[in-house]
């Protein structure tokens, strides 16, 4: 954590996406301990609302951000309301996920559940830009 919390010593904007539980919710309440303050992504409204809660106990500022981040507009969307709220971005983590979702090993699953898996995590952050 002191390597993270050297890094973020300048107060880091982050938008972070997969927010909502496991590991994409430990890294966003660890940056915030680090210092950032982090846009919680989730799919469905209501989902990061817990991450973004403990976020705000350590003191940073935060705000959610849902949508399906395999559709084009949802990260062009959660920078441009980032960058309204907090005047800049500096570090984009894509965490989404869909694997939990299907609720099957990652061989059992079909060719077009892989592809939209691979597009979600390889073109979400992509299509922010």
């Amino acid at each position: 954590m002191q390597q993270l919390n050297h890094c973020y010593r300048h107060s880091r904007i982050t938008g972070k996406t997969g927010a909502s539980v496991g590991l994409g919710q430990a890294m966003g309440i660890g940056l915030a301990e680090a210092g950032a303050d982090v846009v919680c992504n989730c799919h469905f409204d209501g989902e990061a609302d817990k991450t973004c809660r403990e976020i705000e106990k350590i003191g940073r500022k935060t705000f959610p951000v849902s949508g399906d981040m395999s559709d084009k507009d949802v990260p062009k969307r959660l920078v441009e309301e980032t960058i309204e709220k907090f005047g800049r971005i500096d570090i984009l983590i894509n965490n989404a996920e869909m694997i939990r979702r299907a609720r099957r090993f990652f061989c059992h699953l079909r060719r077009a559940i892989i592809c939209k898996i691979i597009f979600t995590v390889v073109d979400g952050g992509w299509m922010a830009r």
